[in-house]
């Protein structure tokens, strides 16, 4: 695929009107990354620069990310490869974040461990609902207006909502499964259960207006029939099932419902 030339005003990132320069300066996760790979690229020795491309575009308009590549950056003395000191300070916020999290699961094993035999049900529930998108539109480019250039269509929505409500289901049940294994010994005819709480917002075929939830919620379905059935597999009791409620009074659909959409039943009629 060739590179288009993008002289009209347009940012590659956003489509803001950018007076002919390939990506905006403010607001635009794009021009963040190319100013990231730039500091990469002003911090490395020269003989380890290696060409960034110009942002491209292949002909049905995704994004085709600069190239950037490190792999020949190669310490002197150990002959490790050693990366720019930002990308460092970036892989290792994700790494300490992500060891932090496996950290917090462990103390809650060992704190469940401190005081029961065994768990009986693990209940995962935290969830977060996203942004919300309008989804009507008459032509194609009020669709993609309304999908690609809303201020709140962003890859980090996409990212937070998915990192709530899929991996930590994973995580917590991976964490408690010899727990969960204990109970049928401790309760003879009975086994650990795992209940997660999907949506049926993860079983329609409508967005419902934010499509990075019930996108999530479908992954939250399958992971959990993955769950099952490697548990089962490797012959462990313990059973794993979700349950995909619909719509009903809680914190995060307090604001949703209207009074006309409340059912309710003349307490006269009986």
């Amino acid at each position: 695929m060739g590179e288009t030339n993008w002289s009209q005003d347009v940012c590659l990132g956003c489509d803001r009107q950018t007076d002919g320069k390939a990506y905006c300066g403010e607001g635009c996760r794009l021009a963040e990354y190319m100013r990231t790979i730039s500091r990469c690229k002003a911090n490395s020795p020269a003989s380890h620069q290696v060409p960034i491309s110009s942002p491209t575009r292949s002909s049905n308009n995704f994004y085709l990310p600069p190239a950037c590549d490190f792999r020949q950056q190669k310490s002197s003395t150990s002959g490790q490869v050693q990366l720019p000191k930002e990308v460092r300070r970036e892989l290792d916020a994700y790494a300490s974040s992500f060891d932090q999290f496996r950290q917090h699961r462990r103390q809650s094993v060992k704190e469940i461990e401190s005081r029961e035999k065994c768990l009986c049900t693990l209940i995962n529930n935290a969830g977060v609902s996203g942004n919300t998108l309008e989804t009507e539109a008459k032509t194609a480019d009020e669709m993609k207006k309304n999908l690609f250039n809303a201020e709140n269509s962003t890859c980090d929505d996409w990212c937070s909502t998915f990192r709530t409500n899929v991996p930590q289901l994973f995580f917590m049940t991976a964490a408690f499964l010899p727990l969960l294994e204990k109970s049928s010994e401790v309760h003879h005819g009975y086994s650990g259960t795992v209940i997660n709480i999907s949506s049926i917002s993860g079983m329609v075929q409508s967005s419902q207006h934010h499509f990075g939830y019930n996108a999530s919620k479908a992954a939250a379905i399958q992971l959990t029939k993955l769950l099952a059935s490697e548990v089962a597999n490797n012959g462990l009791k313990v059973k794993i099932n979700s349950i995909a409620p619909g719509i009903f009074p809680s914190e995060m659909t307090a604001g949703g419902s209207g009074e006309d959409q409340k059912s309710h039943i003349d307490k006269e009629k009986y």
